[in-house]
């Protein structure tokens, strides 16, 4: 069940750059997640985590921030690539909130068990917090 947003050719290339990233750069040893962001033109932008003792930036925060800090504003998908061929995997809360906050009708691609879906980021963090409503 995929989104209304983006057609299954872009959906398709959104999945491959993710997991490019992953696949060029997934040398750490300890866990590396490569995601990519679609923006309503059809612009892809990847990036990927930064791994470091103190945590470091998620792929998701890294490839958000790539894309706001390229002009790419407008984006209304994203997904999260596994290295060791563990494939689509679902954002952290850390992750889930930092979607929310910066677009909160963000469409996010998750392995619900059996297949790939998308899901939108208000429905994947429930009963978030808002700062835009807590002001």
């Amino acid at each position: 069940m995929y989104n209304k947003i983006m057609n299954e050719k872009q959906i398709t290339q959104l999945i491959k750059a993710a997991e490019q990233m992953v696949k060029e750069n997934g040398s750490e040893p300890n866990h590396t997640v490569g995601s990519a962001v679609m923006s309503k033109d059809g612009a892809i932008i990847s990036g990927i985590n930064f791994y470091h003792f103190n945590g470091g930036p998620c792929g998701e925060v890294a490839t958000l921030a790539k894309a706001i800090s390229e002009g790419c504003n407008d984006l209304i998908g994203i997904v999260a690539v596994g290295d060791r061929e563990r494939g689509v995997i679902s954002p952290c809360g850390r992750c889930r909130q930092s979607i929310f906050d910066y677009y909160p009708d963000m469409e996010v691609f998750i392995n619900d068990g059996n297949s790939l879906t998308t899901i939108p980021i208000k429905k994947l963090l429930p009963y978030t917090y808002s700062f835009e409503e807590n002001k």
